[in-house]
């Protein structure tokens, strides 16, 4: 504490000022996560279902919730085939030890991924420079923020608040190799496991920083980085090789359906008179990497070059001109909105600023700060209305997550669903005879009992939208199940007197990708523990050096 206060009495006033107010907008980002700000935002809706229903689904012992039965009116989604899992796990621990409600335990949460990203900033900056008003300035700049409030509290962006979190690990650097390959690694697996389009993001400015920066194009240096990058896809697998090994059986279309208007540039959304908090702090973002390029474009002793290139290509993707070919471009397409590379952008203008001495950078945070404070303030109103959370029966989901035989259009799958959420769990179809029936015995989130009474053989819908891996047995017998026009879940039941088991069975893509997660595990186990047992090696040897 006496080495930040010699620190602040020998910081610029302008660097102080910058502190006060980031450090003020950071407070009331933390009061906005710890009193409940209300869920509403753009994103809201999905989050809330996807929190309840996975919490859920832990609860009832299923370790790895991937079909959501509930959602769609009770139809069902594939939802976590494809969304990361990680902040949802970490919901279902934090549930376990206190119960929350949906809207709390996103609270908790982002309140969290604000938090560790002070530390995982801190980190990094570190490495950077030894001041510590500049470092605590701009690891709350980068955790609270700007595009990161607008995030966490207007779009409603979980996974993506935890990948921000994880985002500065895949950039450190050690001379202990083994801990640069495990942090390296930790780094990765939470990207993967967060939020995907912010990877690619991480990947392009990862190839950038290395390119341009010649003491990280050491041969050892990429061979660890590329050692990490694996460990992190093996760990990452269960979640990985079925997202992209099943991704043509979803309406992945569907990822550019927003239900708010944004062409997918910040900018151009304000000049078309389409405001918001979401795009005004995303451009305030864009314009602030934007003077920090500018203030420090002639100095050749700025030492994070790599950064300084990957700000340019944050902001040149932004422009408005790129729209054309925005979502055909790989790996652009998978990004969905050219504002998400605020996100590197914002790293990229905290370790400019703590490494340029240009007297522009500090009134950056400043103006940051200040906008920040600004959108905080209008709107808090949002705690006093009270208003209604996008949470009920029906339990939307994205309509990407959809299974690819419903119909195209989101807007019919919503209303046919809507439209026969209240039918039965089974039904029969067509003629049939007195004393036809078909009643459900049990039901669990994945597995369903039946008992069949049937006079012939009988075309049968159930509640419940086509996935090929939910599957009919009669005894051993398998009894084979097709999509109708609708995308319902439909079979021939034979004659007679019997039961039938649908179950929700893995498939060979789980199975495959859980086993290359254990030895992706087991491997990180085994390095970090050699790691602390090199460490400890060492210290002995020393106090032994010293004791001689």
């Amino acid at each position: 504490m006496q080495k930040f206060h010699a620190d602040w009495n020998n910081a610029a006033m302008d660097w102080r000022l910058a502190l006060i107010l980031v450090a003020a907008a950071s407070a009331v980002s933390l009061l906005f996560g710890i009193f409940g700000f209300p869920v509403v935002g753009q994103d809201a809706n999905v989050h809330l279902n996807w929190l309840d229903q996975f919490v859920r689904l832990r609860e009832q012992g299923i370790n790895y919730p991937r079909w959501l039965p509930m959602s769609f009116g009770g139809f069902g989604a594939a939802t976590f085939y494809f969304y990361p899992p990680l902040p949802y796990w970490l919901a279902s621990f934090f549930h376990s030890i206190y119960p929350l409600s949906p809207s709390g335990l996103y609270n908790t949460l982002v309140t969290l991924a604000s938090i560790t990203s002070i530390f995982t900033t801190w980190w990094l900056l570190r490495q950077y420079s030894s001041d510590r008003i500049t470092i605590v300035a701009c690891s709350l700049a980068y955790s609270f923020i700007a595009y990161r409030f607008a995030d966490a509290f207007v779009r409603d962006a979980l996974g993506e608040q935890w990948a921000l979190a994880c985002l500065p690990l895949i950039f450190l650097r050690f001379e202990n190799r083994l801990q640069r390959i495990v942090l390296i690694t930790i780094g990765w697996s939470g990207l993967f496991l967060t939020n995907i389009p912010t990877a690619f993001i991480a990947a392009i400015s990862a190839a950038i920083i290395i390119l341009i920066d010649p003491s990280r194009r050491r041969k050892k240096e990429v061979f660890d980085y590329a050692i990490s990058l694996a460990l992190a896809v093996a760990i990452s697998a269960s979640y990985l090789l079925p997202a992209f090994a099943l991704r043509n059986l979803i309406q992945s279309q569907h990822l550019w359906d927003t239900h708010f208007a944004s062409t997918g540039f910040a900018i151009l959304d304000l000049l078309q008179d389409q405001p918001g908090w979401l795009k005004t702090l995303a451009s305030a973002t864009l314009l602030a990497g934007i003077v920090c390029v500018i203030a420090t474009w002639r100095d050749r002793k700025l030492t994070p070059r790599g950064w300084f290139w990957t700000a340019i290509v944050a902001i040149l993707i932004q422009i408005p001109i790129e729209r054309p070919w925005w979502h055909s471009a790989i790996p652009f397409g998978v990004i969905q909105f050219s504002w998400r590379w605020n996100s590197v952008l914002l790293l990229a203008i905290v370790v400019i600023s703590v490494s340029s001495k240009s007297t522009a950078i500090p009134l950056v945070l400043i103006g940051l700060a200040a906008i920040t404070l600004v959108g905080e303030a209008r709107i808090s109103n949002e705690f006093f209305l009270h208003p209604k959370l996008p949470f009920d029966r029906y339990r939307n989901d994205a309509p990407e997550y959809a299974p690819r035989w419903a119909p195209a259009d989101a807007a019919e799958v919503r209303a046919i669903a809507w439209a026969h959420i209240d039918d039965p769990p089974a039904t029969l179809l067509g003629f049939t005879f007195p004393g036809d029936s078909i009643h459900l015995l049990s039901q669990k989130p994945d597995e369903r009992l039946f008992n069949v009474q049937l006079s012939r053989a009988t075309p049968t819908r159930f509640h419940l939208f086509y996935w090929p891996y939910w599957k009919a047995f009669r005894g051993n017998k398998t009894i084979g199940i097709q999509p109708d026009t609708y995308g319902f879940a439909t079979a021939q039941l034979p004659a007679g007197s019997y039961e039938i088991r649908m179950t929700l069975v893995h498939s060979p893509y789980e199975i495959t990708g859980a086993i290359i997660s254990y030895f992706g595990l087991a491997a990180l186990v085994g390095l970090l523990t050699w790691n602390i047992l090199q460490t400890r090696f060492k210290k002995v040897d020393s106090s032994s050096t010293e004791s001689a």
